[in-house]
């Protein structure tokens, strides 16, 4: 009796599931185009029974049924569906795994629809997708531009389907800068018809990433951080560290660490940075900013504000010349503004800058130029004895305007003990050629600025000469030659 009733129950449960069975060619394919909404073609098809239930398909091609002639949206060699017995009538399937798969993704942010069916369709939940091994592509706005490509070593995705939120774990190769990123987050529930408001929160790392693709600078950095959000607004914040950083024209390199918030749309790949804080040697900077599509659409800009507070001139300095050492040390403050433009043009020809400065007990690294200072210091407060004069310290505040290659002072004031000087010129950064002129003020009278003979000769016609308002002598002077080899000399009245 009891063999009996086990018989029964064997051919109710075989004949539901003939009626449920889910691996058919037929009903594959019909859930697969219900969860992309799109066309599904394959080679071959061939269902599996133990040790568990499914099926493989070979060669699959999805494609868009809206385009069916553009290039398929996605393509594998293999896709392996391994359900479970235990899950045949609540449509579960445990694993699925696709291999040698390619996606290419439209242009986000244009309003195309992607995978729309997957919310509420599909009847069937999986419990995670393996899918190592493959390639993305995101289709660029620029027309005959080449996609940009993500190569995807390994890929997991849990709870799929139904209108879920599925967790996702992925470790791949960024383009750029190309480096190593790992991230764990979780996405959805996936919005089909504007994919890019679909939530989306994690953590992420970033190693190895190559900064030499941008052009001008170099090293090698590592971050590390969390973002939530959508792909269009996504915060994310986190800190990277770059142990040799450099401006490739100096070839100096320097240990930069950095602290961020920034607001990403990643449809457009445009950055807001929000606030961050950079430090190196003894100087912290601070800034917020851009870095987007110019508002003409020809490329993509960066705009920042940048800050230093209690800093130091030989740190800045040191990242941009070409010297062993900075040429000046001491104590900096400066607020500017920063524009690097797009195009193809070398990095100190393309990039802005405008802003203030002050630099307070500055010193010249070089022993001979700061003996001139020392010098000068000491024959305008009418000292006589100049064989071995007391150093001193110098204070700068000016106005820059970088452009094209060129700093532009407009004015440059420094000061020393006795005297100060203000000019007007600029600096060429790649020929290092000076060409400043102004005013030299003199505690003294030039009388007792000089010495000797010429002392004597002066000291009738002193009444004449010009004066600052303190009663000292004032004359005009000129900076020029070349960083390494400059002339002071006084200019003609």
């Amino acid at each position: 009796m009891g063999g009996l009733l086990l018989v029964a129950v064997l051919i109710i449960i075989t004949v539901l599931l003939g009626k449920e069975w889910p691996f058919t060619r037929p009903r594959v394919l019909d859930d697969l185009e219900q969860a992309s909404q799109g066309a599904v073609s394959v080679r071959s098809f061939r269902q599996t029974f133990f040790p568990y239930p499914g099926c493989v398909l070979e060669d699959i091609t999805l494609r868009s049924k809206a385009e069916s002639k553009q290039v398929p949206v996605l393509t594998a060699k293999r896709l392996t569906i391994q359900g479970s017995y235990s899950g045949l009538l609540s449509r579960h399937v445990p694993l699925v795994r696709l291999e040698g798969a390619h996606v290419v993704l439209p242009p986000l942010g244009t309003g195309q629809p992607m995978f729309q069916g997957q919310a509420g369709q599909s009847k069937t939940t999986v419990g995670e997708i393996l899918a190592d091994g493959s390639i993305l592509d995101v289709t660029s706005r620029v027309p005959g531009k080449p996609p940009l490509r993500f190569e995807v070593r390994k890929l997991s995705i849990h709870n799929l389907g139904g209108g879920r939120v599925m967790s996702c774990e992925v470790e791949g190769l960024n383009p750029i800068p190309p480096g190593m990123v790992k991230a764990s987050f979780r996405l959805g529930p996936w919005q089909g018809q504007n994919p890019e408001l679909t939530p989306l929160s994690g953590t992420y790392s970033y190693q190895k990433a190559q900064l030499g693709v941008f052009g001008g600078i170099a090293g090698t950095l590592s971050s590390q951080g969390a973002f939530e959000g959508s792909v269009n607004k996504l915060v994310v914040r986190g800190s990277t560290d770059v142990p040799d950083f450099e401006v490739t024209r100096s070839g100096h390199r320097v240990h930069l660490k950095a602290r961020f918030d920034a607001l990403v749309d990643a449809t457009a790949g445009d950055v807001r940075l929000r606030s961050v804080n950079a430090h190196w040697g003894h100087t912290t900077v601070t800034g917020n900013g851009v870095i987007g599509r110019r508002p003409d659409g020809k490329g993509r800009s960066a705009d920042l504000d940048l800050a230093v507070k209690n800093g130091r001139i030989d740190d800045v300095l040191f990242l941009f010349v070409r010297a062993p050492k900075s040429p000046l040390a001491g104590m900096t403050s400066f607020e500017t503004k920063i524009e690097i433009p797009s195009g193809h043009r070398r990095f100190v020809q393309k990039v802005v800058l405008d802003g203030n400065f002050v630099i307070a007990d500055g010193q010249f690294t070089s022993p001979d130029t700061q003996a001139r200072v020392d010098k000068l210091s000491a024959q305008a407060r009418g000292q006589k004895n100049l064989d071995n004069p007391a150093p001193v310290v110098s204070d700068w505040e000016g106005h820059v305007l970088l452009k094209d290659g060129a700093a532009h002072f407009s004015p440059l004031r420094l000061r020393v003990p006795g005297a100060g000087t203000r000019l007007q010129g600029a600096y060429t950064l790649e020929s290092q050629r000076i060409d400043l002129h102004g005013m030299l003020y003199l505690q003294a009278k030039l009388s007792q600025a000089t010495s000797g003979i010429k002392a004597i000769l002066i000291k009738p016609i002193e009444p004449f000469l010009k004066k600052d308002r303190r009663g000292g002598a004032k004359m005009p002077v000129g900076v020029t030659g070349t960083y390494s080899h400059p002339s002071f000399h006084e200019d003609p009245i």
